[in-house]
């Protein structure tokens, strides 16, 4: 439940310590990535903004990052206790998780990466900062559709589609986006006749929003993510004994 206030349309707002403030007026070091940056700079997945942003880098896999030199998995590198911490509509997930999480840019508002303990708003597993991405939220005052089908040759290829709109104008609206994507990989086990880098995955959303007219300066935001995901491990081993590896990747674990 949050409090709306008008704001200037072209003003950059960030939401990530649980206030809605200009970015200009934010004291900590903060990168916001909005849903026209995902557009024109072909982003598809968390690990793009991760491997392109100052001061956080991939680390330990798909699954992993570091922002300043910590890695979100622990100093150590054991237990379970996170150093960083990503949120989906203001929902935590384990890093443990992350491998299957449903992290695809498709359909997000806004990625906010907050560099630095992020302890007093976050809780104890985000000393070094927290990633707070924001799916798009429903529209108040019109429809909208959209989507996108993309192919490549890996081969891996995905469909997509997003809209919503008004139910009751002003007061009540809903939006529905759906992602499916598949990969078959570059490498192949021989062993097993078929690819060891193979995934697909589906992610689902719904939101609703309302904000009565007869409670002036009141909403309610509702939230619903289902993901699945079908793959392999995701650190997967190509043999480099093998001729011509580089180009075609191999391997023989059973």
């Amino acid at each position: 439940i949050t409090s709306v206030q008008a704001r200037p349309a072209d003003e950059i707002i960030v939401t990530g310590e649980k206030f809605a403030r200009p970015l200009q007026a934010t004291t900590s070091s903060v990168t916001l990535v909005q849903s026209s940056d995902i557009t024109t700079r072909g982003l598809t997945r968390l690990q793009d903004i991760i491997g392109r942003t100052a001061n956080i880098s991939p680390a330990n896999g798909p699954a992993g990052f570091s922002i300043r030199g910590i890695t979100n998995s622990g100093v150590s590198g054991a237990g379970e206790a996170d150093t960083a911490v990503i949120y989906i509509d203001n929902t935590p997930l384990a890093w443990t998780y992350l491998q299957a999480a449903p992290t695809r840019l498709w359909d997000i508002a806004s990625v906010e990466i907050w560099r630095g303990p992020q302890s007093t708003l976050r809780g104890l597993n985000s000393p070094a900062g927290a990633i707070m991405i924001q799916s798009t939220d429903p529209d108040l005052h019109d429809w909208d559709v959209r989507s996108r089908v993309s192919h490549s040759d890996e081969p891996a290829k995905g469909v997509a589609i997003a809209g919503g709109g008004p139910i009751q104008s002003d007061q009540l609206a809903v939006r529905v986006a759906l992602e499916t994507q598949s990969r078959d990989g570059f490498i192949h086990n021989l062993t097993r006749h078929t690819h060891e880098d193979r995934e697909e995955s589906t992610t689902a959303r719904l939101k609703l929003l309302w904000t009565p007219a007869a409670l002036s300066g009141f909403s309610l935001k509702l939230g619903y993510n289902r993901f699945r995901r079908e793959g392999g491990f995701y650190r997967v081993y190509a043999r480099t004994d093998s001729a011509n590896f580089l180009h075609h990747p191999i391997a023989t674990d059973n």
